[in-house]
């Protein structure tokens, strides 16, 4: 005959499954994460790379929907590692605090996007200080005339680099291929570019060899497809200190890194911990909540000879 089960078997069952449901969350749950990648630089090569103890639910940002952003939330997951840009995060951010979710980016740098929210932290400095960092450089080399080659896909970011021409005599042109770009170079001091790596290649190929005056890369430059250009030794870049080519992934895995030594409960106490402490090697966030780390603008073939 069946006994009715008194408040302590009730009390014992339910504590049971209180157990068995913080071990799933503490074992399996609590180590799964969104991963936002992108075809434009290395990232995607992370997807197949990484054999970590995090389970990553790998979406491809350059064909990310509203819908994608909801289906991250319905799997229970709260932070996400990217996105590599910064147009992509000017899609989402909204839908971040929308959804309660929030989004640790390797590599996004735009000031006013960064500033607009705390939804999104990023591993590297803003805009803001790294232009301040190559007007500096531009005038110790004395230059006078600058041509901005603006990324006409990342305009979020490669907008911000206009306040260059309110300190120089310059113009800026959005570059989509080489086929459809037309200027004199030879008319500038200086050529700062700020494309994505596959563009940049491309406008360093074909135009770089003519060209005898200073051409700088800005962070959306620096990838490993730069080692297969020829030898450049007008070319600079902007480094965050970074050891690698695929700087964005070595930001990534040290996000890894982060994520898989805490366990967070929420996206509150996540922007809690990050707001209150050395995100990595002595570096933490400033009250904006903004990386201001040291930036070196380094000589690409000097940088080259080190890093074989």
């Amino acid at each position: 005959m069946l006994k009715k089960i008194n408040f302590w078997g009730w009390f014992s069952i339910l504590s049971v499954l209180l157990v068995i449901q913080f071990l799933y969350w503490y074992v399996y749950r609590s180590n799964v994460y969104a991963f936002f990648y992108s075809l434009k630089n290395s990232s995607h090569n992370v997807v197949n790379e990484y054999n970590g103890n995090l389970k990553l639910y790998s979406l491809n940002e350059d064909a990310i929907r509203v819908e994608t952003i909801k289906n991250v939330k319905a799997r229970g997951i709260n932070i996400i590692v990217g996105p590599n840009f910064s147009s992509t995060g000017a899609k989402i951010f909204q839908f971040l605090e929308k959804y309660d979710l929030v989004s640790f980016s390797p590599s996004i740098t735009s000031t006013k996007l960064l500033k607009q929210t705390n939804r999104i932290i990023s591993m590297v400095p803003t805009n803001e200080y790294q232009i301040k960092s190559i007007m500096e450089f531009l005038k110790e080399k004395n230059v006078q005339k600058v041509l901005l080659v603006l990324d006409p896909f990342n305009k979020e970011y490669a907008n911000e680099f206009l306040m260059i021409l309110d300190v120089f005599e310059g113009k800026y042109k959005y570059f989509y291929t080489v086929t459809n770009f037309s200027e004199n170079l030879d008319d500038y001091d200086a050529i700062v570019l700020t494309l994505a790596p596959k563009y940049a290649s491309d406008f360093l190929w074909y135009f770089a060899k003519y060209y005898k005056g200073i051409i700088l890369g800005t962070d959306s430059v620096f990838d490993e497809i730069l080692n297969t250009l020829p030898t450049l030794s007008n070319f600079y870049i902007v480094n965050f200190g970074f050891k690698s080519y695929d700087w964005s992934n070595e930001a990534i895995l040290k996000i890894f890194d982060i994520l898989s030594k805490h366990k967070f409960i929420s996206t509150n106490q996540f922007i809690n911990f990050l707001l209150g402490h050395d995100i990595y090697d002595g570096i933490s966030l400033t009250k904006d909540g903004v990386i201001n780390k040291g930036i070196k603008i380094v000589n690409f073939e000097e940088f080259r000879k080190e890093n074989r």
